[in-house]
């Protein structure tokens, strides 16, 4: 029902952009950001949250990213999911402090923050599976203890 109702949404969106401002207008307000822009877009939001991740271990089982105003900005506060998986409860725009509160934790877990561009060199150049620990060596079973 969910998604039926997110299509006629959208069929209605453009169906108005399209009978008010025409096909060009309709083009560059519709068709380009939600067939070019958003695909891409929510991929990379995507990688910040379970890609480079410690199956074996469930206070690593998110992805922690690299404090940033601009990607706070661009991706309403959902670039701090690990902290939203520690606590579901925190409104989005309190993620950053959160984030800040818990370093001293981060650190001693060993949960580093990663950036979106070294996320991208895993995914596309180095091909690394997603929801995998990228540390650990290839062939090994996830949740094996590799020390």
């Amino acid at each position: 029902m969910e998604r039926a109702a997110a299509i006629a949404l959208h069929l209605a969106a453009a169906t108005a952009i399209g009978l008010l401002g025409g096909p060009a207008r309709l083009t560059w307000l519709y068709v380009v950001p939600v067939c070019l822009v958003f695909p891409p877009a929510f991929a990379l939001n995507r990688l910040g949250q379970h890609y480079d991740i410690d199956p074996g271990h469930p206070s690593k089982w998110s992805t922690r990213m690299v404090r940033s105003r601009f990607w706070e900005f661009v991706y309403l506060w959902s670039n701090y999911h690990i902290e939203h998986h520690y606590f579901p409860a925190v409104p989005f725009y309190r993620l950053a402090a959160l984030n800040k509160a818990l370093e001293r934790f981060f650190d001693e877990e060993g949960i580093r923050a990663r950036t979106y561009r070294e996320l991208l060199m895993g995914w596309l150049v180095r091909n690394e599976a997603p929801h995998s620990d990228w540390s650990a060596p290839h062939g090994v079973p996830e949740g094996v203890d590799r020390t």
